[in-house]
């Protein structure tokens, strides 16, 4: 979803939010039989969900920029964190800052 014109006298900027969700189906995941063959502890994958939230600010005729924030829910769909990360833990949460600058000429 995107708004125009949220403050006045910035009838050009817009305001972006975004949401997005992928669920891994059980079809699709093997990890519950890797943990009872294998006997190691591992995630289950589930899904991955992000939250985006931009603004888009014409600072100048020619020039805008766009700070962007993505928070990242279960990167990877909540798999198991690659070494040097202890055995069995998974890829944290995350932040994404984001920063997009335009120059027109």
């Amino acid at each position: 979803m995107t708004y125009t014109g949220l403050f006045p006298g910035r009838d050009t900027d817009m305001l972006g939010i975004a949401i997005s969700y992928g669920r891994i189906g059980n079809a699709a995941r093997l990890d519950r039989d890797v943990v009872l063959f294998t006997g190691v502890e591992r995630p289950t994958r589930d899904y991955e969900a992000v939250l985006e939230i931009t603004y888009k600010g014409q600072i100048a005729p020619w020039w805008v920029l766009q700070p962007d924030l993505q928070l990242v829910f279960h990167p990877g769909g909540h798999i198991a964190a690659p070494s040097p990360a202890p055995m069995g833990r998974s890829i944290p949460d995350a932040l994404v800052l984001g920063l997009r600058s335009t120059i027109t000429f």
